[in-house]
């Protein structure tokens, strides 16, 4: 269960960091929108982080 969570945040960070690389070639409001969902996912993570700890 954790090496599958940690293999999800993982590959989460990754593919952010790949979207990263491609911002500077998108508009900026698809940027904007970008750093929005990215903050949603902080929080998503930061708000679940308690429910998957044991």
């Amino acid at each position: 269960m954790h090496k599958k969570l940690l293999f999800l945040l993982y590959f989460i960070q990754v593919s952010q960091a790949q979207k990263l690389k491609e911002l500077k070639e998108l508009s900026l409001p698809t940027v904007a929108e970008e750093l929005r969902q990215q903050s949603f996912w902080r929080s998503f993570l930061s708000c679940k982080t308690y429910v998957l700890t044991p």
